[in-house]
């Protein structure tokens, strides 16, 4: 249960400060950092792109519709991923899995 809260974004760290030694906890906490840093990245690219660049007028409408397609896939898998923690299984994200800082 506590390994589940590495799936909301400022509680990452707690499974690993509450369970340090459990393995389980520790990938879930690697995953839910990884889900952190993924979705910290595509909103400051949004608002650097958005703000930093003037983008404008059908440029922006384009931008927004993207920004929620990203949005709601990275929520799709947060989702995804929790329930899982919460069934006792682990399942590596697709493609960027194998970059999770925590093992």
């Amino acid at each position: 249960m506590v390994a589940a809260l590495s799936y909301v974004p400022f509680l990452v760290l707690v499974p690993l400060l509450a369970r340090p030694n459990s393995p389980f906890s520790r990938a879930h906490a690697g995953q839910g950092l990884l889900l952190f840093i993924v979705n910290a990245f595509f909103a400051l690219l949004f608002f650097l792109l958005i703000y930093a660049l003037g983008i404008r007028g059908v440029g922006l409408a384009i931008m927004d519709v993207f920004g929620i397609v990203i949005e709601f896939g990275l929520l799709f898998f947060t989702f995804k991923h929790l329930l899982l923690c919460l069934d006792g299984q682990f399942q590596e994200f697709p493609y960027v899995g194998k970059y999770a800082f925590i093992r």
